[in-house]
């Protein structure tokens, strides 16, 4: 009688073993940098198409505008907290303490600065 031969199972590579080649595990985070949010009254003014947001964190503010709306920076206050920040003559203002500004009296829009400004302490 016949020997039946043995099946040859070929053994398949399966791709979970591990490989020669060690791909290197990169053990290092990026740390993640949280920005801090900054504190104080925002104002955002507009130059050139371009919105900037500022932090006041005390008053006067320290620069001066026309008693109509849209509120226009005519006048920056020397050494005041405005030039501080960056504010410049012809920026316009966009957004108060977080309201926007469009559509806004110029009543609103001072009642927005004085309320916002009043919890500032001052310089």
């Amino acid at each position: 009688a016949e020997i039946a031969p043995e099946p040859v199972v070929e053994k398949a590579e399966s791709p979970l073993e591990p490989v020669a080649e060690k791909v290197e595990e990169k053990a290092e985070e990026p740390p993640v940098v949280e920005t801090p949010t900054p504190e104080g009254f925002c104002i955002v003014f507009k130059q050139g198409g371009e919105e900037t947001p500022f932090y006041f964190q005390q008053k006067p503010l320290g620069f001066k505008f026309l008693q109509k709306a849209p509120l226009v920076v005519t006048k920056v206050d020397a050494g005041g907290p405005a030039e501080a920040l960056g504010v410049k003559v012809g920026m316009e203002v966009t957004s108060i303490g977080g309201q926007p500004a469009e559509g806004k009296s110029y009543k609103d829009l001072w009642d927005l600065l004085v309320s916002g400004s009043s919890t500032l302490s001052a310089a």
